[in-house]
């Protein structure tokens, strides 16, 4: 039997959600609050494999013919990762048993829970298999997985930023064919001195979070946008970033450690002001926003999707972190500090 680990980073989109569907600008960072894969690889008798998953939110197991177990619902994901993965390296399980075993994780809806899982596992199958894959192939497996989790095509900014070693800038191209591309960059981004993010999960008791998709549809509508990105004109998109676009680059030129925190502060609350408009905020995250800045934060945002369960990213001095999270605690809303992560998905 063989053993191995993997890791990969969780992420926050620091700013340009939303926008950055339409073609705008944003900043995304991987976070040191890992999701982790425990993998066993042993023999198994000939068309007896399977690759078996155990996960907080439920286990599950995949045959080589391609079914699966599910026992709650939420294995659909991994078998459609599973499934590419053997595919596209024109690869068989059927003599070898896989055990994967995922870490829990207390990071909150928004944050890349989903895409750091996906690349803890796909890193974990493809070393079970003998293959070290490309970045691209890598994060292709993650879109397959991506694109079930989150009921809708993924931008692929959560894919990019759990696999990269440091912030990122990203963005979305788009081509006369019809199609876009998503291009990035790496940028050597860091929080003024003596400075700090806080994430916290505004889902509260019995909600239910919603979507990344549904979100964007969301915002679609409040902006009364008529069509989907790549039909609108170039013109067209541009009304919709460029107000967002001028908070990003205004942001980018204070995260530095010899930044503004107060200016940093203002402009990122800023940032959700012009999400709370468009109606992707909610108001778990409005009150959680609020105990914050009511307790010592410099302010903040949604990061992420947004939406009900949607979380909120907190920006405060360091000295303030631990009143602001007891104050979150009191009101039942877990929080937690992070810092930004120089190790993308990597096998350990």
């Amino acid at each position: 039997m063989r053993a191995f680990n993997s890791s990969a980073p969780t992420k926050a989109i620091i700013a340009g959600e939303h926008s950055v569907v339409y073609g705008g600008l944003a900043l995304a960072a991987p976070l040191d609050n890992r999701k982790r894969c425990m993998c066993k690889v042993s023999d198994a008798p000939k068309g007896k494999g399977c690759i078996s998953v155990e996960d907080i939110v439920g286990s599950g197991k995949y045959f080589p013919d391609g079914r699966y177990e599910d026992s709650d619902g939420w294995f659909g994901a991994k078998a459609k990762l599973i499934e590419f993965v053997l595919e596209s390296e024109e690869r068989d399980i059927g003599e070898l048993k896989i055990a994967l075993t995922l870490s829990k994780n207390n990071i909150p809806k928004g944050t890349g829970h989903s895409a750091a899982t996906a690349a803890a596992m796909s890193l974990c199958i493809y070393g079970a298999l003998g293959i070290k894959p490309a970045k691209t192939r890598l994060f292709e497996a993650m879109q397959a997985f991506e694109a079930v989790a989150h009921g809708g095509r993924p931008s692929g900014v959560d894919a990019m930023a759990v696999l990269s070693d440091s912030p990122l800038e990203f963005r979305r191209r788009f081509l006369a064919d019809g199609t876009s591309k998503l291009d990035f960059e790496g940028v050597g981004l860091s929080l003024p001195r003596g400075t700090c993010i806080l994430l916290a999960n505004t889902l509260r008791a019995g909600e239910t979070p919603v979507t990344t998709a549904g979100m964007i549809r969301k915002f679609a509508e409040t902006k009364k946008i008529p069509k989907v990105p790549h039909e609108l004109s170039e013109d067209a998109r541009l009304e919709i970033t460029s107000p967002f676009d001028e908070l990003v680059l205004d942001i980018r030129k204070e995260m530095h450690e010899k930044g503004n925190p107060a200016r940093l502060g203002k402009l990122l609350t800023k940032n959700h002001a012009l999400l709370r408009e468009a109606g992707v905020s909610s108001i778990g995250i409005e009150e959680t926003l609020d105990i914050a800045n009511r307790s010592g934060a410099l302010g903040g945002k949604l990061t992420g999707a947004g939406g009900r369960g949607g979380a909120a990213l907190i920006y405060c001095e360091s000295r303030e972190a631990n009143q602001i999270l007891a104050a979150l605690s009191e009101m039942a809303i877990r929080g937690v500090k992070v810092e930004f992560s120089t190790r993308g998905a990597c096998l350990e």
